[in-house]
Order: structure tokens, then C-alpha cells, then sequence
């Protein structure tokens, strides 16, 4: 039976074996905290970007390593994100900047995106595809930067606002998986545009999810932030700015729903009938609707 369980494991399994297999042991220590920390029983997070674009490919041709290279790419962002937003943890432990240092952060992160892009241009010279991944991803870290440059200058003041960073931070890189997927004679994926449109959509709610865990003071364990100078400066380029233009937590939570019942309907739409789909739906499911603290 497909589930997202198992093609989670498969790749918690080949993330693992690339690690293993680094030859320097420094970035080979890097690389395992990054990923699984140092508890007794490692915590991988979701995995969830992988996990889809091993579904939508069929798990076929070289989806492996066009997966591993997804993750890397978002774990680059994920450390850098916690040292600019002063936050002490990730998933429970120290953030890589707080264990190691904010240079070393900086540094390590150029360095996986790197052996992403080198895994991408490797997957596009064997499989001579005629829209190579490498450019794609590299269009898609764009994007994502100059998101994150634009919220510093231009702080949320509308909905609209807010939507648009997110669909070109983490919308970007939910539609990155479709790309690459795409790139694998499938028979999964019945309409590419559509299929595309949807994963976006995903991630944008799963931007929205992660801003209410990281930002609602509420949730004390999420509230990991330096200091409440640098705990204020988050919630200014988070979806709680919104709550001082006339929209109230309620209605944000609403949209929150409603948008992700239609992302997943669209989704649903864009793929052929059959296990990976269901494993696909269940999974974005968990994505946008429920409580996940290890993104």
C-alpha cells in the first residue's frame, strides 16, 4: 500500500545514506543536526516537500535525489530563517546558528544549496530533460529571497499583501515539487498547470499554519525568540500583522480554512485516480489543516 509514511521513510533513508557518505566530517556533523539533531531518536521533521514529489512522480527515475535536493533547498532556508528571526530552537533543540554560529549558518547554507543545485544539474545531464531542473530551482530561490528582502521594507497591511510573500516563499517552493515531478514520465499528474496551482495554494496555507504556530503568543513553546524586541519584529512580518488592519484572528482563521479546503480541491482535480493520489490528498491534508510543529 502507498502512504506517506513509507515514502517518507524512503527518503528520511536516502538523506541519510548521502550523509553518511560526505567525506568531510565536519559538514557531514552540520548536515546531521540540520536534518535529525542530536536527540536518541532523530527528528526529521515532515519531510513533507520530498514526500510529495516522490508521490507525484511515481517515486520513477532519478525522484530520489530531485527529492533530496527539495529538502536541502528548504533546510538552507529553515536556518537561515531562525538566525534572522532570533529563533533559540528548531523542533525542540538549538537552532544550527545558536549551536554553531551565525557565520557558520550564513556559510552552510550557501553550501547545501549548492549540492541541491549540483544534484539538479546531475539529474538534468542523465535524463537530457528539456526544462532542467537546476534553473528551475535556481528561479525558485530567487523568488524566495527577494520575498523575504521585499517584507522587510514593506510591511503587511493587507491580506493581499500577505498572500502574495507567501506564494513566493513557500508557494514557490510547493510548486518547485510539481516542476520538479513533472520532469519524470508520470502518469500521476493529469493536468500540470492545475497540479502546479494547487501545490502552490498548499503552501501558502502552510506559510499562514506556520506563522500562527511560530507568532501566537498563546503557544508558549512557540515562543522562542531572543528577545521581545526581536519576538515584536517577527510578528511585524507575520500574519498577526494583519490583525491591525481590521481583520480579526477569527475571520484569518476562517480563510485559513476555506482556502485550504480549496488548494486541496484543486489539487484533487489535477491528478489521476489511484493510491498515490489518495496518499497525496492525505497528506496535504495534514499540511494545511493540521497542527504541524515540526515544519
Amino acid at each position: 500500500m502507498i502512504n506517506s509514511s513509507a515514502v517518507r521513510e524512503e527518503l528520511q533513508n536516502e538523506l541519510s545514506t548521502f550523509i553518511n557518505n560526505l567525506s568531510d566530517h565536519r559538514q557531514r556533523d552540520y548536515m546531521r543536526f540540520i536534518f535529525c539533531g542530536e536527540d536518541k531518536l532523530p527528528n526529521w521533521g515532515s519531510l513533507a516537500r520530498g514526500s510529495l514529489l516522490l508521490l507525484l512522480s511515481g517515486g520513477r527515475n532519478g525522484s530520489l535525489r530531485l527529492a533530496r535536493a527539495a529538502e536541502m533547498i528548504h533546510h538552507a532556508s529553515l536556518i537561515v530563517d531562525d538566525q534572522i528571526d532570533k529563533a533559540h530552537t528548531r523542533r525542540g533543540r538549538p537552532s544550527f546558528w545558536i549551536k554553531y554560529s551565525p557565520e557558520e549558518c550564513v556559510l552552510f547554507s550557501h553550501m547545501m544549496v549548492a549540492m541541491a543545485i549540483n544534484d539538479l544539474a546531475s539529474f538534468d545531464l542523465n535524463f537530457a530533460t528539456t526544462s532542467h531542473a537546476h534553473m528551475s530551482a535556481l528561479k525558485t530561490i530567487r523568488m524566495m529571497v527577494d520575498a523575504e528582502l521585499e517584507i522587510r521594507q514593506t510591511p503587511f497591511d493587507s491580506l493581499e499583501t500577505y498572500m502574495s510573500h507567501a506564494s513566493r516563499k513557500t508557494g514557490a517552493l510547493y510548486r518547485l515539487v510539481g516542476q520538479l515531478a513533472g520532469l519524470i514520465p508520470t502518469t500521476i499528474i493529469l493536468y500540470q498547470d492545475q497540479c502546479l496551482s494547487g501545490l502552490e495554494m498548499v503552501g501558502i496555507m502552510h506559510q499562514m499554519l506556520d506563522d500562527f504556530l511560530d507568532s501566537d503568543p498563546t503557544i508558549r513553546q512557540n515562543t522562542l525568540f531572543v528577545s521581545a524586541d526581536a519576538e515584536r519584529e517577527n510578528r511585524e512580518r507575520s500574519v498577526y500583522r494583519l490583525l491591525k488592519h481590521g481583520l480579526t484572528l477569527g475571520q484569518l482563521r476562517e480563510f485559513h480554512s476555506q482556502y485550504s479546503r480549496q488548494a486541496i480541491q484543486i489539487l484533487e482535480q489535477s491528478l489521476r485516480s489511484g493510491p498515490e493520489k489518495e496518499a497525496i490528498m492525505s497528506l496535504c491534508e495534514e499540511i494545511c489543516l493540521e497542527y504541524l510543529v515540526s515544519t
